[in-house]
């Protein structure tokens, strides 16, 4: 199956790389020997329903002495007049009705699941054998998969009261399905947790790892994969031409429509540390207002460089962060960013619950030891 970047996922490709394929097979599996058999006799009633009765009787005593409803003979009637009334030509009506429900079946599983999963539904829709025996029959059947698959998803995206679910207030009824609660009844309910990706950083090159994603495309593509694997807020740094770090609003503007277009409801978070970055334009993509953005309330030393953080540069960078209506990420790399913190708080820069997010292991700064982790919570 071809391999597409998320950015490259609009409609178009995505039918003819994806779905094409499967409709295709679809149809193949439902022309094989579709007129070889004569019409039974349930296939014969539809083909003489219309003309027996005639439309009238369709819309007055049809309607609670016959159960298949009105549309069915009136549509026939129509693909008879074009088709003609062979076994294949009745029976066809039934297989066009399977093949466009394939695509519907992936829309479905996309809105409830991941394209994959969307995928996967697709084909064994298409291979299951009770949709290919009514895909086969001149009866009325398969006619309603194409209403029912086009209802769907405006159910799976239907608002749901918020205490359907006692911990994660689902807004619509796919989050209340993706709900461990809702499928798991009378296990322990799982604790609710943030997956944050950092999908490039500053460092890193293509000389030092290929797959590293430096250009908007390939941090989209990078975050859509770890998106679809479960992680829910993406934290962006941006690069320049040449790979080294940027503060490019234009280049964080591409990589923040792809995000919205491709991962809905992901958290997007800018960065705006200093590792080859020019002090005052760090701030500068601040203005596209992101969910949140990283703020570091203190300098450090860094394995080759200081980590310069002024107090006159963070309260900047807050002051912008709260007029734009972005959320802070405390970096704290050291204890005196806690109290740098405590005094952008007092401030009232930022409200008394912080985001904070506690970094060590960096070399020349704050080590990864338990010990001073409990310090640091304490």
């Amino acid at each position: 199956m071809p391999a597409f970047s998320a950015h490259q996922l609009d409609r178009p490709s995505l039918v003819l790389a994806y779905l094409l394929p499967i409709t295709a097979l679809c149809v193949a599996l439902g022309l094989f020997h579709l007129g070889r058999a004569s019409l039974w006799s349930d296939e014969v009633f539809s083909r003489y329903y219309y003309d027996v009765f005639g439309p009238g009787f369709l819309f007055t005593e049809g309607l609670w002495r016959e159960p298949t409803p009105p549309t069915y003979p009136i549509v026939l009637r129509g693909w008879m007049a074009l088709f003609g009334d062979s076994e294949a030509a009745l029976r066809s009506l039934s297989l066009l009705c399977t093949a466009l429900s394939v695509p519907l079946v992936f829309r479905l599983g996309r809105d409830l699941g991941t394209r994959r999963e969307a995928l996967a539904a697709a084909l064994l829709f298409a291979l299951c054998p009770a949709v290919l025996y009514f895909a086969q029959e001149a009866r009325v059947y398969a006619m309603p998969l194409l209403p029912v698959g086009m209802m769907l998803p405006a159910v799976a995206n239907s608002p749901v009261n918020h205490d359907a679910c006692p911990r994660c207030t689902p807004g619509t009824t796919r989050d209340m399905l993706r709900c461990s609660d809702w499928h798991t009844e009378g296990e322990a309910a799982m604790q609710p947790v943030v997956i944050a990706v950092a999908i490039t950083g500053s460092v890193p090159r293509k000389k030092d790892n290929p797959a590293v994603p430096t250009t908007p495309a390939e941090q989209v593509e990078s975050t859509h994969a770890a998106f679809e694997a479960g992680a829910s807020l993406v934290h962006i740094h941006v690069r320049n031409p040449d790979e080294s770090p940027s503060s490019d609003p234009a280049l964080f503007a591409a990589v923040q429509a792809g995000v919205r277009r491709y991962c809905p409801g992901m958290i997007v978070q800018f960065s705006t540390g200093g590792r080859g970055r020019d002090q005052a334009a760090r701030g500068n993509a601040l203005e596209l207002r992101p969910d949140m953005a990283s703020l570091s309330t203190g300098s450090v030393n860094f394995p080759t460089i200081v980590y310069e953080n002024s107090a006159s540069l963070v309260t900047d960078l807050a002051t912008r962060m709260q007029a734009y209506g972005v959320r802070p990420e405390i970096e704290i790399f050291d204890l005196s960013h806690l109290h740098g913190a405590r005094r952008l708080v007092d401030a009232g820069l930022m409200d008394e619950r912080p985001h904070v997010q506690v970094v060590m292991g960096v070399k020349n700064a704050l080590p990864a030891e338990e010990r001073l982790l409990d310090l640091m919570l304490g």
